[in-house]
């Protein structure tokens, strides 16, 4: 006798287990399963709300269901009229009135000042001419006047405009508050009191009244110890006429010396006449400058003395110009002011005067071994020349 499912389906299998007990409906045409222990019962598709579904009928409806994990993706897919249908719904807005993050409230600017006023009031923010923008650095209070500044400093706990300290004033203010609020803000600045502190008006007698061991360690500081450029007077100046060998004086590390070369002798003059005179002119002065040496550089330094050649004044012409002054030498060769040259032989001139003797090409220097310097140099004879 065949055995079908309800409805007349055939069975699809696992319905009849071995040892299992089932309940069948015998008519004349069969046997139709009813019920099953062990089995798989198999029922025909449901018509009505009540009625038990198939599994086939379950996995078709599982189909149009909107599951947790794709985040209502399925009405997305199902297009615009869907999604609006979903709004619809559960009262969600339109797309066209919803704000987007990625916007930042450009809706609402689009939508015209009154949209951003009535946004404003919402949410509690001030009217757009009563707001300080962080692009005008405050400028709104400037422009609202004084009182509006003084309210704005209460406001933060600053202070008042005419006890602050302006940049471009560079702390005159504390100048102009007195020497009590000098102090203190030296005090407050960790700063030297202003009885340790060196003046600029004073060039550096803090030092000096300080004494010896002061100095030595400001010379120090400056990198001037041992230099032999650096000191103090150590006597009166000497005036040296004639050659020979000088003592210096203890302690000496430069020398200042004023050189000059001989001066050159006048040139011979011949016996006037009833109607002309005869004349010539004085020598010319030798080379004078001012020069700056060091003891280091004297060849005598270790005797602590100094030689020095004093050049002679030329001679007369006795039959002509006059001869050349001598050389003035410190040292042999260290500084050397040249001597002045003769002048020429006199010349007759008629009564009056109508002549003046004048050379040209004539310029004696002084010449100095480095390091010495010279400190001044003014030929004598330019000075005499431009007399003449």
């Amino acid at each position: 006798m065949p055995i079908t499912a309800q409805g007349g389906a055939a069975l699809q299998g696992n319905e009849l287990t071995a040892g299992g007990e089932v309940v069948l409906l015998i008519t004349g045409s069969g046997a139709t399963l009813i019920g099953t222990t062990d089995g798989n019962l198999p029922v025909a598709p449901g018509t009505a709300s009540r009625h038990a579904a198939a599994l086939g009928q379950l996995n078709t409806a599982s189909g149009l269901a909107l599951k947790t994990a794709n985040h209502l993706n399925e009405i997305a897919t199902a297009g615009p009229v869907a999604q609006e249908d979903a709004r619809t719904n559960i009262g969600a807005p339109a797309a066209t009135d919803v704000l987007m993050s990625g916007n930042h409230l450009s809706e609402i600017e689009a939508a015209g000042p009154a949209a951003q006023a009535s946004a404003r009031t919402n949410i509690g923010a001030q009217q757009a001419g009563i707001s300080l923008l962080t692009v005008n650095s405050l400028e709104e209070i400037t422009a609202a006047g004084p009182a509006a500044q003084a309210a704005a400093r209460t406001n933060i706990g600053a202070q008042q405009a005419g006890t602050s300290l302006q940049t471009e004033n560079n702390l005159s203010e504390i100048a102009a508050a007195g020497t009590d609020a000098q102090a203190s803000a030296r005090d407050n600045l960790g700063i030297t009191p202003a009885e340790g502190a060196l003046l600029i008006t004073n060039n550096l007698s803090e030092i000096a009244a300080a004494g010896p061991l002061a100095q030595a360690a400001a010379q120090s500081n400056l990198g001037l110890s041992g230099s032999g450029s650096n000191g103090r007077l150590l006597g009166y100046p000497m005036v040296i006429i004639s050659s020979g060998t000088y003592d210096l004086l203890p302690g000496t590390n430069m020398m200042i010396a004023e050189i000059v070369g001989g001066g050159g002798g006048s040139g011979f003059v011949s016996a006037a006449t009833s109607t002309s005179y005869q004349i010539t002119q004085p020598g010319y002065p030798g080379s004078w400058a001012i020069i700056g040496l060091l003891k280091s550089q004297l060849s005598t330094a270790a005797s602590n003395t100094i030689v020095i050649t004093i050049g002679a004044g030329g001679s007369g012409g006795t039959s002509g110009s006059g001869s050349s002054g001598g050389k003035t030498i410190i040292d042999s060769s260290l500084a050397v002011a040249a001597g002045g040259q003769g002048s020429e032989i006199s010349v007759s001139v008629a009564s009056p005067f109508t002549h003046i003797l004048r050379r040209t090409g004539f310029s004696p220097s002084v010449t100095v071994t480095s390091p010495a310097v010279i400190i001044e140099n003014e030929t004598l004879y330019n000075r005499y020349h431009d007399i003449f």
